[in-house]
């Protein structure tokens, strides 16, 4: 029977047959870091929420899978970048792969990890008559995402306009991405197109907004100053920088539960009327609101 768990399952099992093919031992153990963690009796996949929404959205169809895992290729590199960048020390309970190996490492494996899904995608428009639009679709994403990471190193965010398009462009494109690589497979699950594509950029919009609040040490309902200690912790996150020029957290969290519902909505119109179609709504809603509320989080 078809369920949430039953695709993540299957998209774990070609990740793991990924990591089996590679000839060099060093990267197949930085590959399991990453997808598994570093225990081997209890793995910590992670949500592979996206891939798995590839998977869902997807049908059935050769190539499918190629697609999966490219998109979770490219979000894992994405994160062990983020980690490093942000200083972060820890991901999914242990050591973030910089800290675990060393930051050149990470931008080497980074690469490696976007070479991969590149090869993938290439592979099933050889194999699928794709035209190229997969990885013209992928490179863009990741060039997107690129961009933001080095303009939030450049300049703060002065104002909710900037914090909705860093947002859009970060992991509201790698939601893109989902919708556009799962229309590619003739056995899609979507009717239009253009609206599902917009309706997985405003969950990834609300999925980045609930990563943010995470983030942050706050210190109240709508005070991250209530001691210098947590003003220094949040200076540099990007809800604190939204408080700084006035905004309330009532006020984000309203425009985060717009977002889910928006894209949620907007995602349902635009789906096939099949008895799949309220699991993917379902595993659309834990992208939004974590573990079924807005103060709690699934893991990256």
């Amino acid at each position: 029977m078809l369920s949430i768990q039953s695709v993540r399952k299957e998209l774990q099992g070609e990740i793991d047959a990924l990591i089996r093919s590679s000839r060099d031992a060093k990267r197949r153990e930085q590959l399991s870091f990453v997808f598994k963690g570093a225990g081997t009796k209890n793995p910590t996949w992670g949500s592979l929420a996206r891939g798995s929404l590839v998977l869902l959205l997807s049908s059935s169809g050769a190539g499918r899978l190629l697609l999966a895992r490219s998109v979770e290729l490219s979000h894992h590199a994405s994160l062990i970048v983020d980690d490093q960048i942000d200083k972060a020390v820890i991901r999914r309970g242990i050591a973030a792969f910089w800290v675990g190996y060393s930051p050149e490492e990470c931008i080497l494996f980074s690469h490696y990890l976007v070479s991969i899904a590149i090869r993938d995608l290439v592979a099933f428009d050889r194999n699928y008559e794709s035209s190229g639009n997969a990885p013209a679709y992928a490179l863009q994403a990741v060039q997107q995402m690129a961009n933001v990471e080095l303009e939030a190193t450049q300049s703060p965010i002065d104002s909710l306009e900037t914090y909705l398009s860093r947002a859009r462009r970060k992991t509201g494109s790698l939601y893109r991405l989902v919708g556009k690589l799962a229309a590619l497979i003739p056995a899609t699950r979507i009717t239009d197109v253009v609206s599902a594509v917009t309706a997985l950029e405003k969950i990834g919009i609300a999925r980045q907004m609930l990563d943010d609040f995470d983030d942050a040490t706050l210190g109240g309902e709508n005070n991250v100053f209530v001691s210098r200690k947590a003003e220094e912790e949040n200076r540099t996150r990007s809800i604190y920088q939204l408080l700084r020029h006035g905004f309330t957290l009532s006020q984000l969290r309203d425009l985060h539960e717009q977002y889910t519902h928006d894209g949620i909505q907007m995602l349902r119109d635009s789906l096939c009327d099949t008895p799949e179609t309220p699991i993917i709504l379902e595993l659309c809603e834990q992208v939004c609101l974590g573990s079924g509320a807005a103060t709690a989080k699934s893991p990256r």
